[in-house]
């Protein structure tokens, strides 16, 4: 009994990030056994990349704060290549909740989270494709994995969204398979 009290003393005297990351841990230890490879045991100080905002900024200082740190991961990191990101990775990257990165994104890019990331794949994308022999070596589907979209169907949409034609169209009329 007297074990058990002074752990949960113990456990009361530690930093919030302490017990988000031991949660956090445990979660993932659950979800893949124990023979999860530790790289995957990020810590949250590990994970959160930039320092906390100051407190009291006014909503176009924050917004402005998270753009610059947000640009500055994405040239950085490339995190944008993940299939399976999502804005609460990148929220806690940046020190911030979604709902501040989300209107960020909205009101300095002008457009949600996953048109963002799309726009950074699609830019990655075409530095793929554009590179001299890259397309005579490799397929749309590995087009696709490499700019971080999850599969062809995801790249093609997003492509036909953003060009009007599908990469492979595109890819043979600017003469890129060559």
């Amino acid at each position: 009994m007297q074990i058990r009290l002074l752990t949960v003393l113990k456990n009361l005297k530690r930093s919030k990030n302490e017990i988000k990351t031991e949660k956090c841990e445990n979660s993932l230890r659950q979800n893949l056994g124990t023979f999860a490879p530790k790289v995957l045991f990020l810590s949250y100080t590990t994970m959160n990349t930039f320092g906390k905002l100051p407190h009291g900024l006014e909503p176009e200082s924050r917004n402005s704060v998270l753009e610059e740190r947000l640009d500055k991961l994405a040239k950085e990191t490339d995190f944008y290549l993940q299939p399976d990101i999502n804005m609460d990775e990148v929220a806690l990257r940046l020190a911030t909740n979604r709902t501040y990165l989300s209107r960020m994104i909205n009101q300095k890019k002008g457009c949600s989270f996953s048109d963002y990331i799309n726009e950074l794949r699609l830019e990655k994308a075409y530095s793929l494709f554009s590179t001299p022999g890259y397309m005579r070596s490799h397929s749309i589907g590995d087009l696709a994995e490499g700019s971080g979209f999850a599969s062809v169907a995801t790249f093609r949409r997003a492509f036909v969204k953003k060009y009007d034609e599908t990469p492979l169209f595109y890819i043979n009329k600017y003469g890129f398979k060559k």
